[in-house]
């Protein structure tokens, strides 16, 4: 997968986190999607990680 699309998942996953987070158990909505960009975020991390050698080639 593309470098900057990885990364761009990332930062955007971020942004949903930080928005969210202030009514994070008040609003059932905003707690499913902390928790799904916060699974995302983590995702794309843990691949970056284990391909960060091909994916700095590309």
């Amino acid at each position: 997968m593309n470098a900057r699309i990885l990364f761009g998942l990332q930062f955007a996953s971020l942004i949903t986190m930080l928005g969210t987070a202030e009514t994070l158990f008040e609003n059932t909505l905003h707690t499913i999607l902390f928790i799904s960009a916060f699974v995302l975020f983590a995702r794309c991390s843990i691949y970056i990680s284990k391909n960060e050698k091909r994916l700095t080639e590309e």
